[in-house]
């Protein structure tokens, strides 16, 4: 029960990280404008949040140093504050109240002066701290909502591409690839490669915003600490894009790992009932515990490459920012670049602000690395072919008036060729039975005339037309299918025959409930048609899922019936009336018969016997049997299976 080979493995080339990013970041185009606006809020609070540090530079230089030269004096300016007497003090460089001489005492006059400008600083001080305080959280708020607003919209437009695709592809895609890589990829790879874009507009453009404002916030207070201080931006972007790299290959490595393990989840889900039977729970679950160690590990060298990314850049943030603030006091005692204790503080503050997002960036980029790895994935989904177009002068059918031909049609799996040379014709109102051991390219030929699969060589025609030539809607709208293993949404017996025709009227659903013998279990049933099916429509049997499925393929009341394996399902009785059912469709419609029960294709008009994908024999059941060959020995064979279960039943 291992995962199946996908045909969307590993690249044969490393892809392009710039060229997925850009992709991604198409998907933000549409909100453009929302973006703008987010970071124009950004812009609002960043300046605020530097604002905020500055206000360290007046706060110390001109309110704090200035009241402390003359605590000794009287004050009444603002309550609490002593009345010293006057004092000597020493100039500060640069400060507001800076005296002329270091032995001047402080006057009345000039104390007054100064107390004055101290006020006059304070008030600025806490008006510009109001303002600060009211913008910040609206800047935080606007590029919050803004930017999960956008977020949610992408992802939105995502997961409808995403449905949309997984729809159109052929289903030659949905065989060949395993449902977990399919799973995997349309589920967490789509919700990762989103992340993305969340890193790239809720942390990336804010953090270079904060990152550009707060280097012209240090610039102002000091140019030459800040040259020194953005010695670490270039370091830091390094180590950044040198783990970045391998971040995003062994991301790329673990997806694909993790592909396996839903592969393998799936597997033990459809297959339970078969690994119950065959007592399997443990070699099952040693499978899953290989894979899911295989998992873990590849996620831990993820982890290992994110956190030592981290930690390297945490190292040169905190390494600079005390050297700087060390230079910066020193400098400050020294009296050099006319630096005051203020500017220390502020550019300290501010620099502790941009080296936040500093880190961010760093952490971030690493996530993003991660994510673009998925990104890659679920690209690769959404650019694999989808189904044969239809062409630009595509005709409209309304039935089958005169005859489907096939004519030298040979298909081919790869280097495997399934059938070869067939050609065949069916007329409106014939039975046409395709019989044939296993493997001989059956249902293979239903597909083709179904449009699942395109014809390598030959040609299918309806009343002459080509079939390539043909919009595929309307011939779909031509074509019923009731498969060997029936498939029920989950919903109502109702609505799982109505699916057939949603415009249908309820009794012409109870009709095809009715023609397809449905009724006889669902008036046993304490709901009725309103009974819930469950999942696969596992709370009926067998039977009673092909009826249903039956049902609504006679509810379509299509020209063309493909019946393949229909009836293998169900019991003597109701095979019976089905075929009844089926017969009382012939009329003016043609109906394809898949079967290995020979005993279901007596009636047929035509039989056609595949052997090694090519037609050996054709004709009636009667003309079959008196020409003996391999259609004789398959009727004799199931004839002699069907005595030894009769015979098995009555020792029974």
């Amino acid at each position: 029960m291992g995962a199946t080979t996908t045909p969307l493995g590993p690249s044969a080339q490393k892809p392009n990280a710039r060229v997925t990013f850009q992709r991604m970041v198409r998907y933000a185009a549409p909100y453009f404008g929302v973006v703008v606006a987010a970071m124009l809020c950004t812009l609002v609070f960043s300046g605020a949040r530097y604002g905020r540090a500055y206000l360290m530079k007046p706060l110390i230089d001109d309110v704090m140093l200035p009241y402390q030269q003359v605590a000794s004096s009287n004050i009444d300016w603002l309550p609490g504050f002593s009345d010293p007497a006057s004092i000597s003090i020493t100039p500060r460089t640069n400060t507001s109240a800076e005296t002329e001489s270091s032995d001047e005492t402080i006057t009345e006059a000039k104390r007054t002066e100064i107390l004055g400008k101290v006020s006059q600083s304070f008030r600025w001080v806490m008006l510009a701290g109001l303002i600060i305080i009211i913008v910040m959280p609206l800047g935080h708020f606007g590029r919050t909502y803004l930017v999960a607003y956008a977020l949610g919209r992408i992802g939105l437009d995502i997961q409808k591409q995403l449905a949309s695709k997984l729809l159109m592809l052929p289903l030659a895609y949905h065989r060949k690839t395993s449902s977990g890589d399919t799973l995997t990829r349309a589920l967490r790879d789509a919700e990762n490669s989103q992340r993305s874009l969340t890193f790239l507009l809720s942390e990336l453009l804010p953090s270079t915003i904060m990152i550009a404002m707060g280097t012209v916030a240090l610039i102002y207070i000091s140019w030459q600490l800040t040259i020194i201080a953005i010695l670490v931006i270039p370091v830091a972007m390094s180590v950044m894009f040198f783990f970045g790299g391998k971040i995003q290959d062994k991301s790329r490595r673990r997806q694909e790992q993790l592909g396996e393990v839903t592969q393998r989840l799936v597997s033990i889900l459809s297959g339970i009932k078969v690994i119950k039977a065959f007592r399997g729970e443990d070699l099952e679950e040693r499978a899953f515990r290989t894979e899911a160690r295989k998992l873990f590990y590849r996620n831990m060298k993820v982890v290992k490459h994110r956190v030592v990314s981290a930690s390297i850049v945490e190292f040169l943030n905190s390494g600079f920012s005390i050297s700087i603030i060390i230079l910066g006091v020193t400098l400050v005692l020294l009296s050099q670049w006319g630096l005051t204790s203020g500017d220390v503080a502020a550019f300290a503050l501010a620099l502790g602000t941009i080296y936040r997002p500093v880190k961010l960036m760093a952490r971030n980029w690493a996530e993003m690395a991660d994510a673009l790895a998925s990104a890659e994935r679920f690209l690769v989904l959404l650019d694999t072919p989808e189904e044969t177009a239809d062409p630009p002068n595509a005709i409209q059918i309304d039935g089958v008036h005169e005859s489907i031909r096939m004519e030298n049609v040979t298909f081919s799996y790869g280097r495997e060729r399934v059938l070869q040379n067939v050609s065949l014709e069916a007329r409106p109102g014939e039975v046409v039975a395709i019989v044939g051991r296993t493997g001989e390219g059956k249902t293979t030929l239903v597909d083709l005339l179904l449009r699942f699969q395109e014809p390598d060589e030959g040609s299918i025609r309806i009343d002459g037309v080509e079939l390539r030539e043909i919009s595929r809607d309307s011939l779909l709208r031509q074509i019923a299918v009731v498969t060997q293993e029936p498939f029920l949404f989950d919903t109502t017996i109702f609505h799982n025959i109505k699916y057939g025709r949603p415009d249908a009227t309820d009794l012409e659903v109870l009709a095809a409930a009715a023609a397809a013998h449905v009724d006889e279990f669902v008036e046993q049933l304490p709901s009725g048609y309103e009974t819930e099916v469950g999942e696969f429509g596992l709370k009926l049997s067998g039977g009673q899922r092909q009826r249903i499925t039956i049902a609504r393929a006679l509810l379509k009341n299509p020209a063309i019936l493909i019946c393949d394996e229909a009836t293998s399902s169900l019991d003597a009785k109701t095979e019976r009336t089905v075929q009844e059912a089926i017969e009382s469709l012939r009329q003016s419609r043609t109906v394809f018969i898949v079967a290995h029960r020979l005993s279901t294709i007596r009636r047929a008009d035509q039989i056609v016997v595949l052997e090694n994908g090519t037609v050996v024999r054709s004709g009636s059941h009667d003309e079959l049997m008196a020409e003996g060959g391999i259609y004789e020995e398959l009727m004799n064979l199931q004839l002699e299976a069907r005595n030894e279960s009769d015979t098995s039943s009555e020792l029974a």
